[in-house]
C-alpha cells in the first residue's frame, strides 16, 4: 500500500497504519472501505494508543501521520467518555505532549 515500506516498518500495534494509508488514497472505494474498517477497529482496547503511536512516528509519512492525528482527536472527541480502556486512555494522556512538541507543525496542528 502506498505510503507502507520498508523504509517505515511498522511496530507492534501499528496494524491499523495500511488503513490510514487506504483511507487516504484517491480510489473512493478504497477510501470508504478504509473508513468503515477504522469505524469497526474504534471501540478496540488499541485504537487510541494504535493512532497515538503512528502520530509520533518521525519516520512514518506525514500524510499518515496527520490522518492518525485526525483521528485520534476524532475519538477523543466522540468516544472518549465512553471508552472503557482505562489503560490505554492513560497512555494517551501520558504521551500525547511530545507529539504536541513534534517538529513538524502540521503534526501539532493535526
Amino acid at each position: 500500500s502506498s505510503g507502507i515500506n520498508a523504509e517505515w516498518p511498522l511496530r507492534p500495534g501499528e496494524q491499523i497504519a495500511p488503513l490510514i494509508s487506504q483511507a487516504l488514497s484517491a480510489n473512493k472505494v478504497e477510501q470508504d472501505s478504509a473508513q468503515e474498517q477504522l469505524k469497526v477497529l474504534a471501540p478496540q482496547p488499541d485504537y487510541a494508543t494504535s493512532l497515538l503511536s503512528i502520530l509520533l512516528r518521525q519516520d512514518a509519512p506525514l500524510s499518515v501521520r496527520q490522518m492518525a492525528g485526525v483521528l485520534l482527536k476524532q475519538f477523543a472527541e466522540n468516544s472518549w467518555q465512553e471508552c472503557p480502556h482505562i489503560a490505554a486512555k492513560d497512555v494517551v494522556k501520558a504521551n500525547i505532549l511530545p507529539g504536541l512538541g513534534d517538529s513538524l507543525s502540521k503534526v501539532r496542528s493535526s
